[in-house]
């Protein structure tokens, strides 16, 4: 209950709870003391300042014990705990209309502590070492405390020993809490580079140009909070809580006399634009301008498609939300950070916008529906797309045909709606406008989001069972691979890694197809995603390749080491002799033996170890391109230039060297800016890719594609 700006009201709070525990606490006062290790804990003080007699603090033997003598008594955490479930419940309901909850919180019962797979191990990869997480270390402190205090103890501890063993835990905890707290100690930049405050090690220019070097977002007029899906608003709007847009102020500029220097507040309204943000930022399409409605919910709301650009999803994700305030600053971020303006991608050209799994869910699913003029005759699912289509909408491609917003030829595959729709909305946005872009989407996406309500998608463990004679040849496929895996150990031959690419591959197509054409799992996964096949292969296939001594940050060592290790275990095992190498052809369906659960740990491991490997901070790799790459802009006689050295990066920009085609870019373009939001998204995603294998998108897999197709 302490409140640093007001500690005598909310004492005071604190004196009435003890005093409605007891009549004898009436006489004492609350106040919190500090021991010489730092640990602190709350303190009871007599009122009269002569000694108290004989036993006065025999009370709290109810509570816990009844030792103390003179003005002032510890009192411990678990007599707190025991005092505040005494407490009456009308003294409960009159401190709630006051504001102060009595809850057992305050005081700490378990230590939150993440899995051991979240920590960063020490791991070398030949050339450098990783370095290891340092609250490890203090959480072996904690361990250490915590038994030292049970093997010290020969029965019931007295209150001397329970005081001790309290701050002693206190301060080992607090130690561990602070170390974990990573949020606090990325914000610490100038511990990070060893400056000092007293300015002995680094001057003040150099501190003010190393903090330039980070993009910091500061201001009074923003918030913070949990986002959620509404698919029945526009893409362009944002639901705002109300208590939130009752706390928030905009100025305002009207026709209202004011005197110099005076100005007008009011509170966020529907219609007001807003900027928003998810980190980490890895492009500039992070930061998207929406509209405002309020609502009487508790998170902010968005339409599910704007959630391709902000890299967010709705798992607990939280965006930063800034309220621009003067008229030019609305203005600004109208016209540039709109989604309307930032519909195509800064990096591919390619929309940002693209409808989300349960709308294209929705689109394989939708029944036909009876015409509202013949009755007898029947819509198509995509035949409904026309009424969301521009007037006098024209639109050709191979496997559809558009004229006057009429749908006069389609293909009807599940697996090209996606692909389709995407031309569709490629075209309206260069014919027509993005205006018409934002309409279609806002007219579609109720539709079909009404369609699955209705209809529903059910999948079952039916769905997860494949024929044996599929499983039985994949089997003997795999086993029949082990020799080339074992020649592969012997010599690094890169015409042995492909042939075993592609016969890994040919492994896939009958799951594939099985997944495409008689499960309903086919309706729920992008099926030329090869991400999403190769997830749905590991659960009800195989697992495949999993560990290699190519590309990885473990050492090549391990990869040896599994196999001697599997030839120790099972030296006569003919099963599995595919495991020994990495290739593991169990899938997680019908579950892991213990070995392969091990190889499989291990690439996962490798894959957080990975995504952790030099991104200590959310964001770091796009603040240290823009670090680099801000300055580099396009001068008035077309070169690229870095501003502040005045040298010559690039001669022309936007055309090939030497010839007459005119440079769409203007003088003061930032294309540095544009590099780095260019880079930063595809090498995160390269960086954070939870894929075990480390084969691309190549030929291999549009041969694939072609098979699965057939």
């Amino acid at each position: 209950m302490k409140n640093k700006k007001n500690q005598s009201k909310d004492a005071g709070v604190a004196e009435r709870v003890l005093s409605s525990c007891c009549e004898e606490a009436a006489q004492i006062s609350i106040a919190e003391a500090k021991a010489s290790d730092g640990a602190c804990y709350l303190e009871l003080k007599t009122l009269s300042r002569s000694s108290p007699s004989n036993g006065f603090w025999h009370f709290l033997e109810q509570y816990g014990f009844r030792y103390g003598d003179g003005r002032c008594r510890p009192l411990l955490p678990s007599e707190v705990i025991v005092i505040l479930r005494n407490i009456p419940q009308e003294s409960i309901n009159m401190l709630s209309a006051k504001g102060f909850f009595v809850q057992e919180g305050y005081i700490l019962h378990y230590l939150p502590v993440p899995p051991n797979c979240l920590s960063v191990p020490d791991v070398s990869d030949g050339s450098s070492v990783m370095s290891s997480d340092y609250a490890i270390s203090v959480l072996k402190k904690v361990m250490k405390q915590a038994y030292i205090i049970r093997s010290s103890r020969s029965g019931i501890p007295n209150f001397e020993s329970t005081m001790i063993e309290a701050n002693d835990l206190q301060v080992t905890v607090a130690e561990y809490r602070q170390v974990r707290d990573a949020a606090k100690a990325s914000r610490d930049t100038d511990g990070r580079f060893s400056i000092k405050k007293d300015g002995k090690s680094l001057t003040q220019v150099q501190l003010e140009k190393l903090r330039t070097l980070f993009i910091r977002k500061g201001t009074g007029f923003s918030s913070r909070s949990i986002v959620t899906g509404d698919p029945y608003k526009g893409v362009g709007e944002i639901g705002l809580p109300f208590e939130i847009a009752q706390r928030i102020t905009i100025e305002e500029k009207g026709h209202t006399l004011l005197r110099a220097g005076q100005f007008v507040r009011r509170r966020v309204m529907d219609g007001d634009i807003i900027l928003i943000n998810r980190p980490p930022t890895t492009h500039k399409h992070s930061l998207q301008a929406l509209s405002v409605y309020v609502h009487d919910g508790h998170t902010v709301k968005i339409n599910p498609l704007i959630c391709a650009p902000l890299g967010a999803d709705f798992g607990g994700d939280a965006i930063h939300i800034f309220y621009p305030q003067l008229v030019s600053a609305r203005a600004e971020v109208s016209e540039l950070l709109s989604v309307e303006e930032q519909l195509l991608s800064s990096q591919n050209g390619n929309l940002n916008l693209h409808l989300t799994t349960d709308s294209v869910l929705s689109l394989r699913l939708i029944p036909a529906l009876p015409r509202a003029q013949h009755s007898e005759s029947q819509w198509t699912g995509l035949q409904l797309l026309q009424t969301a289509l521009p007037s006098k909408f024209d639109c050709f491609g191979d496997r559809h045909n558009i004229w006057q917003r009429q749908l006069l030829e389609v293909d009807y595959s599940r697996y090209l709606m996606q692909s389709i729709i995407n031309d569709v909305v490629t075209s309206i946005f260069f014919r027509k406008s993005p205006f018409e872009v934002l309409r279609f989407f806002n007219s579609l996406q109720p539709m079909l989001m009404e369609n699955l309500y209705t209809e529903g998608c059910s999948v079952g463990l039916e769905d997860f069972c494949v024929l044996n004679d599929i499983v039985h040849n994949i089997q003997a496929c795999i086993q029949e691979l082990s020799s080339l895996l074992y020649h592969m150990r012997l010599m690094n031959n890169e015409m042995m890694a492909l042939q075993l690419e592609k016969q890994i591959r040919h492994l896939k197509v009958p799951i594939t197809n099985h997944i495409l054409k008689a499960s309903a799992m086919g309706n729920l996964i992008d099926s030329k995603s090869e991400s999403a096949i190769n997830k749905v292969v590991q659960q009800i296939g195989f697992l495949g390749l999993q560990i290699s001594d190519r590309g990885k940050l473990y050492s090549k060592t391990l990869v040896a080491d599994i196999a001697i290790l599997f030839q120790k275990k099972c030296p006569f095992s003919a099963n599995y002799p595919s495991e020994g190498y990495g290739l593991v052809r169990g899938c997680l369906y019908h579950g892991l033996d213990p070995y392969q659960l091990m190889v499989h740990s291990i690439t996962s491991r490798e894959v957080i170890i990975r995504s952790s490997r030099g991104l200590t901070e959310p964001g770091m790799l796009f603040k240290n391109l823009m670090a680099i790459l801000r300055d580099i802009v396009i001068c008035d006689d077309g070169t690229v230039r870095n501003v502040c050295s005045n040298s010559i990066v690039q001669f022309e920009y936007g055309k090939e060297t030497g010839t007459l085609e005119y440079s769409n870019f203007a003088a003061g373009e930032p294309v540095g800016a544009l590099a780095a939001t260019a880079m930063s998204n595809p090498a995160y995603k390269a960086v954070l890719d939870s894929s075990p294998s480390s084969m691309g998108y190549d030929e291999g897999d549009t041969a694939l594609w072609s098979q699965i197709q057939e």
